[in-house]
């Protein structure tokens, strides 16, 4: 499985509310889409994912099941080809 990162606007959410959606999307991971962590600031809005799928077809079409929707260039998905933390790299 492939890793991605998630990118929704989120401004009328509150933390509880990013609480509760955040776990929906850790209860309904499955075999195909798997739902990682998640970062959020409600004074700016965004929510960022981190998730494991197949591809990026099914997480848009998983998402898209649980009514999120990807809407103009400020949300989007991007699948992670290279990736760092402190001194290692992978």
């Amino acid at each position: 499985m492939n890793k991605y990162i998630s990118v929704h606007i989120v401004a009328c959410l509150t933390k509880q509310a990013i609480d509760e959606l955040v776990g929906q999307f850790r209860s309904a991971s499955n075999e195909q889409v798997k739902h990682l962590h998640a970062w959020a600031d409600t004074m700016a809005g965004r929510l960022i994912c981190e998730w494991r799928a197949e591809d990026k077809e099914t997480l848009l079409e998983w998402l898209e099941e649980r009514n999120v929707r990807m809407r103009g260039d400020s949300e989007w998905i991007m699948q992670v080809g290279y990736e760092t933390s402190g001194n290692r790299n992978g």
